[in-house]
């Protein structure tokens, strides 16, 4: 980790590389543990008394915890997974815009 980087400011970076892989296995997915769980404790007050940003990345996270259920409920169609790891990496981007983070969708400029 570089220094004066802020814990979790990877995340899009590990989103990105584990959606553009070529097949992802349920090993894959334990990549994303850490910025799930970064981002799930950063932004889980905001169930309460957040903005609609922040509580769409705390669902996106919590979606993403749970994707690998999907292994056991449909074992042919783990490629499903995609779907919340694409809501995750929308969610975080969006974020990152908004904070000033590398790692942005949109043309990172400040909102």
């Amino acid at each position: 980790m570089r220094s004066g980087r802020r814990i979790g400011s990877s995340a899009p970076d590990d989103t990105a590389s584990a959606l553009a892989s070529y097949h992802i296995l349920i090993q894959d997915v334990t990549i994303l543990l850490l910025p799930v769980l970064v981002t799930m404790d950063r932004y889980i007050g905001a169930e309460a008394a957040g903005s609609a940003a922040e509580r769409f990345t705390c669902r996106g996270a919590a979606l993403m915890f749970v994707a690998p259920v999907l292994r056991s409920w449909a074992p042919g169609h783990f490629y499903l997974a995609a779907i919340p790891l694409l809501v995750f990496m929308v969610a975080i981007s969006k974020m990152a815009n908004k904070v000033g983070l590398p790692g942005c969708i949109g043309g990172c400029e400040q909102e």
